[in-house]
């Protein structure tokens, strides 16, 4: 389901002045943008609902949408619902899966790992497994396998083959993991 947009929508994309890295974007109610920025350094830039689109559109599948446990984000219910958006893993905004075991592990952190892997004397951990198994059975996706390719192939061309395989074909939107179907046009996955 695409968000709501009315005359109290916002459209903003929030940057580190410091890297001139983009850490994120959204879009939101006026009201409701009041909140804090991560860092010190964080600055939030509002745009067009035209010139939002069109970043959208450019950055569907990128790699920090790519979690720890191998999950796309771009794929995932949270991330694309209205109420109570996720920004993804990987996206260093306010409430990116503050709470996740497997983003907030000791040893990613310890070894300054990107992705759960093999380095890992635990991987997979009975954390992933679980996932992994969860995934499989309802939605026909494993993490593992997610992980082994980004290993073996990189991950601009998981990005390339995730794209392939979850773009709608009807509209051009992604499809999510979850409703096997696109919140754009409702078009179900084939």
């Amino acid at each position: 389901m695409a968000k709501t947009i009315d005359s109290n929508t916002r459209f903003y994309i929030d940057i580190d002045i410091k890297t001139k890295k983009v850490i994120g974007w959204d879009q939101g109610q006026r009201h409701k943008l009041e909140q804090e920025l991560p860092g010190p350094n964080h600055r939030r830039i509002f745009v067009t609902h035209g010139q939002y689109n069109k970043l959208i559109k450019e950055n569907q599948m990128k790699s920090y949408l790519i979690a720890p446990c191998g999950m796309n984000c771009a794929l995932c219910m949270a991330y694309l619902r209205e109420k109570n958006h996720c920004p993804g893993c990987g996206n260093k905004a306010i409430g990116a899966c503050q709470k996740c075991v497997i983003k907030n592990c000791g040893t990613l952190k310890k070894n300054k790992m990107r992705f759960c892997c093999g380095k890992c004397e635990k991987y997979p951990c009975k954390i992933l497994k679980g996932l992994d198994k969860r995934y499989k059975t309802k939605y026909g996706m494993s993490m593992i396998d997610n992980l082994e390719f980004i290993k073996t192939n990189g991950i601009e061309i998981f990005l390339k083959k995730e794209k392939e395989k979850w773009t709608c074909k009807k509209c051009g939107g992604i499809v999510c993991v979850h409703r096997r179907s696109c919140p754009e046009c409702g078009n179900k996955l084939s």
